[in-house]
């Protein structure tokens, strides 16, 4: 199982062997309601409208009836799906999908530094939010152009990060901890340590 997320039409698992690539649509009891081959998927997100497939090549869209559609030259990136739209971050920009029209802006970026097999972009409070593993850091992005508004410094390498209404959390797989930060002055509202 490489990622999990729940939305429009149930939850949706992004899996991986030998066969390629597929994700596999459950009800919230757990009965399967659905399953579809998407070769070279990386990532998953979902909302309101279905499911979304980040590619080598391609975003995926499953949409609650199970219809398949793809939009073709965005490459494989992490992705979040909030605000009626769909977030892919990319080396050197940040993808905003229109989640009914379809339509795609890129929004040109410095260097991302992303880390990997990682979550690290999110969006809310009515900001992107994106993680760097090379200055260890997290940047508040404004929704409309991508530009940092702020950044803060963290303990060690950002592995996830996800926001809430009650903070923005983020994962610290080195040191074992996940912090809340808040999300306008970005200072660490708490520290737990999971061992």
């Amino acid at each position: 199982m490489l990622y999990v997320a729940a939305g429009g039409g149930g939850v949706y698992a992004l899996l991986g062997d030998h066969r390629g690539n597929s994700v596999v649509r459950f009800t919230p009891v757990g009965r399967r309601s659905g399953s579809w081959r998407v070769p070279g998927g990386g990532r998953l997100a979902a909302d309101s409208s279905g499911c979304w497939v980040s590619a080598r090549d391609r975003l995926v869209h499953i949409d609650r009836s199970g219809r398949l559609s793809s939009i073709d030259g965005i490459g494989l990136g992490d992705l979040s799906a909030a605000e009626g739209s769909v977030w892919i971050a990319q080396e050197r920009s940040i993808v905003r999908v229109d989640e009914h029209s379809g339509a795609a802006t890129r929004l040109t970026v410095a260097p991302l530094h992303l880390g990997g097999f990682q979550h690290d972009l999110t969006v809310g409070d009515g900001a992107l939010w994106t993680l760097d593993a090379l200055r260890r850091s997290i940047q508040r992005r404004a929704i409309a152009t991508g530009r940092v508004e702020r950044s803060a410094r963290l303990p060690d390498i950002p592995d996830a990060v996800v926001a809430r209404p009650n903070g923005i959390w983020v994962g610290i797989g080195a040191t074992h901890q996940v912090l809340r930060l808040n999300p306008r002055t970005l200072r660490t509202e708490l520290a737990v340590t999971v061992s």
